[in-house]
């Protein structure tokens, strides 16, 4: 009996050897199939994963692998950015990929699919630029009826000319930045956006953020210093009017005043994929509306009100983002248009002031009737208001210098853009009807001495400092240095003739570089033409020059108006006009005291408002003082 019972209990012990690691093993697959943990960025589900390959740049081919932890459901997937279906190929082992794609898979069982639509994208080519792809249903993009990038069946009504909800197409988002490495990825709505340039062959596409895809906005530093890093939509711009030419001129144009603290777009030069198809070089820009105002300034969207001025009704405003009713903000503006003290208090001047003369130094042409956006805090306390920009004045947002900078005959470097912005009346949009309201505001202001004082003096500064010649070279350079590695494939792609409709101007790498030779033409001699369009439109006697008898000043810093030896643009040598008044301060740093000028013309004191009419040479000195040279010894 003790045999008997001892061999049954091996038996049981043999058993047992067998069914606890399979069930242990069977329960640990019904683990990691039913019980979702994180693997990276992929949920370990049911229909749980791994690639072999993630979303990248590639040098060469790769055999792309899908390894599923349940092997009982049906891969299925697409190569066109469709999504896909029961009907799509079967994932079979691999998927040889050696071009610019986009993979969309699924996982489906008896047909239907379960949980979502993932999507891998590869590019295959080498770019100096970040790379954004966007996957989407190639029905959103290119069918005749519902498609945003065709014209259509309607051919006076083009599909890519159409607005509203019906033209917002979902889309995934992926960004790549310079070094390749995949910055962000998101579902987004697409739509195209723009006004006549939406006729181009490369047009400009919106892309927002969605609250019902998972996204209240879109959450990347795609623009560095100074720019939001969060957007609701942004701009994959075209370039606008300039399309064919450089595609550089409005962002050039709009980075020379990124530090003056007006409203602008900043931009990151990008090349776009489109489903795998390479669709050439576009500009990340920001997007103009209350979002924009909101992560910038932190306002409310019902707080704030963007008027656009209406030239197809003589100016009439309107509302852009805010209520039915808003434009009277505006309206109450133009009623008190003649008054000086009224837009002084409605206004930023020395804004406005910004605002105004890069358009001039850019001589843009398309540009007081047109282009034109400003925004405020909608309040009537003014008074109890003092932080700006949140103090209920209007400001005025800067976009689209595409048609400036040489382009055309109506912007070379030589043209008197200050006398066409300010006359009583201007031919609107290229008719000849003539109309008053485009110049209405700036004409009241320059009746005011204080106020053209203020206006010369400020385009001194700036024609010392962010329009000199060598900054505006060497911005241009820089800009150059951008696009230049990546021009011969967008001419591939889009080079041609100029016709609407059809490829832009420059056929090759030379001619795009001829054109960018115009804007460095521009750049030479604009600065010495508006210096004397400033002294004949205002009868002033001529300029004279601040020459500085050193390289640095040490002790202290000078002002001169509204800018300080401490810019980084400021040079010794800087020039002003003769017959206005100049406001020049020496100003010590901490432990120093101002000690002369250099100059017995100056006198003594630190802070001086003068007028010259002669070049005039300082040797600005600053001494320690007796405690501030004992804190250098400590």
């Amino acid at each position: 009996m003790k045999i008997k019972g001892l061999l049954t209990k091996n038996k049981i012990l043999k058993v047992l050897g067998v069914v606890i690691p399979v069930t242990l093993s069977f329960g640990l697959l019904i683990f990691l199939i039913f019980y979702p943990v994180k693997k990276g960025n992929i949920k370990i589900s049911s229909f749980s994963f791994i690639t072999s390959h993630e979303s990248g740049i590639y040098e060469e081919g790769i055999n792309f692998q899908i390894i599923p932890s349940n092997p009982f459901f049906e891969i299925r997937y697409t190569t066109d950015g469709s999504e896909p279906n029961r009907k799509s190929s079967i994932y079979a082992g691999g998927i040889k990929i050696d071009k610019s794609s986009v993979i969309k898979f699924g996982f489906f069982s008896n047909g239907v699919l379960e949980d979502k639509i993932y999507t891998k994208v590869f590019v295959f080519n080498k770019h100096t630029v970040p790379v954004v792809f966007l996957a989407t249903d190639p029905i959103n993009l290119w069918d005749p009826i519902q498609g945003i990038y065709v014209e259509g069946e309607n051919e006076k009504s083009p599909n890519f000319t159409q607005k509203g909800s019906d033209w917002q197409k979902p889309a995934e988002f992926f960004y790549f930045d310079e070094n390749g490495k995949l910055g962000l990825q998101m579902p987004v709505e697409i739509r195209i956006s723009g006004g006549g340039t939406r006729y181009n062959s490369q047009k400009t596409l919106r892309i927002c953020a969605k609250q019902e895809f998972g996204y209240k906005s879109i959450n990347y530093d795609f623009f560095g210093e100074g720019a939001s890093k969060q957007h609701k939509c942004i701009l994959l711009r075209n370039s606008g009017n300039d399309w064919g030419k450089t595609l550089l001129r409005d962002v050039l144009g709009q980075s020379l005043v990124y530090d003056l603290g007006i409203d602008v777009q900043h931009h990151k030069t990008s090349v776009l994929y489109l489903n795998g198809e390479y669709w050439g070089i576009h500009n990340i820009r920001e997007f103009y509306d209350d979002q924009y105002l909101k992560y910038k300034y932190g306002t409310k969207k019902e707080s704030v009100v963007i008027i656009e001025p209406d030239r197809r009704r003589s100016g009439y405003p309107v509302v852009k983002n805010g209520n039915e009713g808003d434009e009277k903000y505006y309206l109450e503006l133009l009623d008190n248009v003649n008054d000086y003290d009224y837009l002084k208090e409605h206004i930023d001047i020395d804004s406005y002031i910004d605002y105004f003369l890069i358009h001039l130094y850019t001589a843009n042409d398309d540009w007081p009737d047109n282009n034109i956006r400003a925004w405020k805090l909608k309040t009537d306390e003014y008074p109890s208001m003092s932080l700006k920009p949140l103090d209920g004045k209007w400001r005025w947002l800067l976009y689209d210098l595409d048609s400036s900078l040489g382009k055309d005959k109506m912007n070379s470097n030589d043209i008197n853009t200050l006398y066409f912005s300010t006359r009583k009346t201007i031919f609107s949009d290229n008719s000849k009807k003539e109309e008053k309201w485009p110049t209405q505001i700036i004409r009241t202001l320059l009746t005011n001495e204080d106020f053209v004082n203020s206006f010369i003096n400020r385009y001194a500064d700036l024609l010392n400092t962010n329009f000199r010649k060598e900054t505006v070279l060497e911005k241009i350079e820089t800009l150059k240095k951008t696009y230049e590695p990546e021009i011969p494939m967008h001419v591939s792609k889009w080079g041609g003739t100029p016709t609407k409709g059809e490829k832009p101007a420059f056929e090759t790498l030379e001619k795009w570089q001829s054109n960018v030779q115009v804007i460095e033409n521009f750049a030479q001699n604009r600065t010495k033409y508006e210096r004397q369009h400033i002294v004949d439109y205002f009868n002033l006697s001529g300029t004279f020059k601040i020459i500085f008898n050193s390289d640095s000043i040490e002790g202290g810093t000078v002002k001169i108006n509204t800018i300080d030896s401490n810019n980084k643009y400021f040079r010794r040598e800087l020039e002003y006009f003769k017959d206005i008044p100049i406001t020049i301060e020496a100003k010590p740093k901490f432990g120093w005291e101002f000690v002369s000028w250099g100059n017995d013309e100056m006198g003594k004191d630190s802070k001086q408002v003068v007028k010259f009419n002669k070049d005039i040479y300082l040797k600005p000195e600053f001494k320690l003082t007796w405690w501030g040279a004992i804190l250098k010894k400590l």
